[in-house]
């Protein structure tokens, strides 16, 4: 099982030195920096990134960006959302949670992504009003 974080520019690569500070080396969670260079082809890295992968979480930062719209047509033109799901939104908490359970046997059940989809919702919080009720 691969994880893929897709984003623009270096998000992606920050995402997964965080993860790795957390949690140690991951050697399957792989990274796409899009539009890093001037000649970049996205179409290109998505079908690089895919070579030799059997089953992947694709998780992306901007829903309807360019990076998510390529995944997302990617996967449907070539037939492949039965094996390769992409999530959009990446935060660190979201991403925590699927590398977390990456070695769960149901681990592309639309169920369980869903889960951890709304578990990462819930981890978006103004602290503010747990501090007491800071006045703005």
């Amino acid at each position: 099982m691969e994880i893929i974080l897709a984003s623009h520019m270096t998000l992606a690569k920050g995402m997964k030195e965080s993860l790795e500070f957390i949690l140690g080396p991951l050697p399957n969670v792989r990274v796409m920096t899009a539009y890093t260079t001037d000649k970049y082809d996205i179409e290109s890295e998505i079908n690089q990134l895919l070579q030799n992968t059997e089953r992947a979480i694709v998780i992306t930062d901007l829903l309807g960006g360019s990076v998510n719209t390529a995944w997302v047509t990617y996967v449907y033109k070539n037939n492949l959302s039965d094996r390769i799901k992409v999530i959009t939104g990446m935060n660190l908490n979201l991403v925590l949670e699927i590398c977390s359970n990456v070695n769960d046997n149901d681990f592309l059940n639309n169920t369980n992504i869903n889960n951890y989809i709304e578990s990462s919702k819930r981890a978006i919080v103004n602290c503010n009003n747990i501090l007491g009720g800071i006045n703005d």
